[in-house]
């Protein structure tokens, strides 16, 4: 049995596909005069999907990659409080610390709690106002 594609058989295609080009139909639906980015999240959708699911897919498109997002920020943040309380507990032995290291651990600390502050699940009344 020969496996490599022929003339009318894409590495695509099933290798047991025997049929011809012709055989081969594809069908594309799409919903004319109706707009994808002016649907509206607030209708209700297909009465198969858990409203629960329908939900959690809604805010997932809203806010893509959210929890890798605070992942990171949650890491970096606590990277930078670690080199800050390292620093902090050099200092109080009366050992110099540089204070360009100073600055990057404090701005470390500020930059990405701001940014774990800001990416934060907010309530509803927040969302409309």
């Amino acid at each position: 049995m020969n496996l490599r594609p022929t003339d009318y058989e894409s590495v695509a295609l099933p290798l047991s596909y025997t049929g011809s080009v012709e055989k081969l139909a594809f069908s594309l639906t799409c919903n004319r005069g109706r707009s994808m980015a002016g649907s509206d999240p607030a209708r209700s959708g297909s009465p198969s999907l858990d409203p629960a699911l329908r939900s959690r897919l809604l805010q997932e498109a809203r806010t893509p990659w959210r929890g890798l997002r605070r992942g990171l920020w949650l890491a970096f943040t606590a990277s930078g409080a670690i080199g800050l309380a390292t620093m902090a507990l050099r200092a109080s032995t009366g050992e110099l610390v540089a204070l360009s290291d100073l600055g990057i651990q404090v701005g470390a600390v500020v930059l990405f709690g701001g940014l774990l502050w800001f990416d934060r699940n907010r309530s509803v009344d927040d969302d409309n106002g």
